[in-house]
């Protein structure tokens, strides 16, 4: 089809970047406990947007400030992005990194459930709100949010909650053993004082 069909149809392959999440890549690093990273995005649409250019400057701008840890200055280019294309997931959840960087864990979680709102089979999403849960102490959302990204086939996700799994079925079988040895110590207290008494 041509230009021109395209136009009348509202399709212009221009526009194609930040309106729907098809690839979310991460350069990770930790430091300082601290998730810092540099996110490369390649992104589809199905619609015209005049405002993606904006957009899409404004969220490598943000990207860039965050590499060079300018906190606020990314914030201000992943809203910019945002208030352009609200649909643009990346950018929000880009910009709840930054908040995470802050120690801002409740703004982290809000600007994570919109992505995940917009986006929701994407695994990076609650991989990066549960450090948030997790910071905030709410182990339980945290821990939900692994197994999410663990069932999407996030692999760090997969990674630690085998690990977690690992730990519980250490502390059950620690606990079981425990509560072996009281029984035992019991049940020999009882016998030195009224032999023939057995605890079950």
């Amino acid at each position: 089809m041509d230009d021109e069909g395209n136009k009348e149809r509202g399709v212009s392959d221009r526009w194609c970047l930040f309106v729907s999440y098809d690839e979310f890549i991460g350069v990770l690093m930790f430091k300082r406990s601290l998730v810092i990273g540099f996110l490369l995005v390649s992104t589809t649409c199905m619609y015209a947007n005049p405002n993606i250019r904006g957009a899409e400057a404004a969220f490598k701008k943000g990207c860039d400030f965050f590499s060079k840890s300018n906190f606020q200055g990314a914030i201000s280019q992943f809203s910019i992005a945002i208030n352009e294309v609200p649909k643009a997931s990346n950018a929000w959840a880009m910009r709840g990194r930054v908040h995470y960087s802050l120690s801002n864990y409740n703004a982290s979680i809000s600007d994570y459930t919109v992505a995940i709102n917009i986006d929701p089979k994407v695994g990076d999403f609650y991989y990066f709100r549960a450090f948030a849960y997790a910071s905030l102490g709410n182990a339980n959302a945290a821990l939900n949010d692994i197994r999410t990204a663990a069932s999407l086939g996030h692999v760090d996700a997969k990674n630690q909650l085998a690990i977690y799994e690992a730990q519980q079925a250490t502390m059950r079988a620690q606990q079981e053993a425990d509560r072996k040895k009281t029984r035992e110590f019991v049940n020999q207290t009882i016998q030195e004082r009224f032999p023939g008494i057995k605890l079950s």
